[in-house]
């Protein structure tokens, strides 16, 4: 298996932003980047609630235009993102990490959402979380005895996501 590149590699957001700047790479580029690692990765990993690639790239391609207009967000622009499945995201169904329908407790996105947006954060989807974030245990989206299933890849795995 070949993990596709992280696009922030070598150096993180701060170099990022600079090749972003300089027209070394593109919102989209590190948003389909990470949607390739999703697709490599999360089959065995299963980090994600949901993936929401299309959106993802048009917010990416939106942001390309604006930095070619010559706007600047700020220094997370182009970034992408993935917001734990307790916080609302228009157009993505909040679970808490529950079994238990909670549509009537979330509600709108709030300021979080509107200061990743507003920094020009490039929001790819959701991470799995335990149920209602209340620690390491919780019914989650992960089936029963997710946490004794042995994984392929050369990370922490024996630890469960969410």
């Amino acid at each position: 298996m070949t993990i596709p590149a992280d696009p922030l590699d070598p150096g993180g957001i701060r170099s990022f932003r600079r090749r972003l700047r300089a027209g070394e790479t593109t919102a989209v580029a590190a948003t389909e980047a990470y949607l390739a690692r999703i697709a490599v990765l999360d089959r065995q990993l299963q980090t994600h609630e949901h993936v929401a690639a299309s959106a993802a790239l048009q917010a990416a391609k939106a942001v390309d235009e604006a930095l070619a207009r010559g706007v600047d967000f700020g220094p997370l622009m182009g970034v992408p993102v993935a917001v734990k499945d307790i916080i609302a995201i228009e157009g993505m169904t909040t679970t808490a990490g529950s079994d238990v329908d909670v549509s009537d407790l979330i509600g709108a996105p709030g300021g979080f959402m509107h200061s990743l947006a507003a920094a020009g954060c490039v929001v790819i989807g959701k991470t799995k979380a335990v149920q209602f974030a209340m620690s390491g245990t919780g019914a989650g989206s992960l089936g029963p005895a997710a946490h004794q299933r042995r994984h392929c890849v050369p990370f922490q795995t024996q630890n469960r996501p969410g």
